[in-house]
């Protein structure tokens, strides 16, 4: 139905660089580790890359170390990508977006 490829498709976009999200919290952790400079000063000290999985409480020094446990312990896919990084590129191309 429409409402549900609206929710899909159009609901859980970051407003800083139009990547879409499946839910509301997978937008929340983007936006925290993708463009928040107080996230990147904290992962310096403690754990803060948290589990994607709804009730996992566990949290981790990097991405990739998540990564691992996603699909040891929650069956993800091993292809499976969240954090994908922007090329400079994209970078520069949300830059002017944001501008306008």
């Amino acid at each position: 139905s429409f409402e549900n490829h609206y929710n899909s498709t159009h609901r859980n976009i970051c407003n800083h660089c139009r990547r879409n999200f499946p839910s509301s919290r997978f937008l929340e952790i983007h936006v925290l580790e993708s463009h928040d400079t107080l996230f990147e000063m904290l992962c310096q000290k403690q754990n803060m890359y948290e589990c994607l999985v709804d009730g996992c409480q566990e949290k981790f020094a990097t991405s990739d170390i998540r990564l691992k446990h996603l699909i040891t312990v929650h069956q993800y896919p091993k292809n499976f990508r969240f954090a994908t990084k922007l090329t400079t590129k994209k970078k520069q191309l949300y830059a002017i977006r944001s501008t306008y």
